[in-house]
């Protein structure tokens, strides 16, 4: 699902069901490529929540993070 944030993509009872009804040895997230530049603290709380229920299934979660556009960047 493209743009979509962690938290709404946990939300919805689809993704809580396969976390609980299936088995895996890692879970990759991925944030909406602007949310870590806009809302850390936002990414950061999906990242937990989603976080404790990977660990409840016996897996390890995988962060991937996109480069978001150069011209955003501040240094």
């Amino acid at each position: 699902m493209p743009s979509v944030r962690l938290g709404n993509l946990w939300s919805m009872r689809a993704t809580q069901a396969l976390l609980k009804d299936e088995r895996w040895s890692f879970v990759v997230l991925q944030e909406q490529s602007l949310l870590p530049l806009t809302a850390p603290g936002l990414m950061r709380e999906s990242i937990r929540t989603i976080d404790a229920a990977v660990r409840q299934n016996g897996a390890r979660k995988v962060l991937y993070m996109s480069r978001s556009g150069s011209s955003r960047r501040t240094t």
